[in-house]
């Protein structure tokens, strides 16, 4: 079992609701943002505590690492994302 099965009835439903529903994004001005690739990959301490972000986790110093419930929520909020990039490139 891959990512890709686990994900893809996600995948359908939000393609699904992209189709249904209008959407509305959001834009910023990136004129300060570095939008070039990254040089490095992240740790997979950085890149859990940026999926935890998505799903809400506030990462205070007393929180610890996000939990399972939470990182879905990100991984699902990331897939999100992702498929509005796509839509809209």
């Amino acid at each position: 079992m891959n990512w890709e099965s686990i994900l893809q009835s996600h995948y359908q439903a939000t393609t699904d609701r992209l189709h249904d529903q209008k959407t509305v994004l959001v834009a910023t001005d990136t004129t300060t943002v570095n939008v070039s690739p990254i040089q490095s990959p992240h740790s997979l301490n950085e890149a859990v505590a940026l999926l935890g972000k998505l799903g809400g986790h506030l990462g205070r110093a007393g929180d610890g690492f996000p939990g399972s419930e939470v990182l879905w929520r990100g991984m699902m909020r990331l897939a999100d994302i992702s498929e509005a990039y796509r839509l809209y490139t």
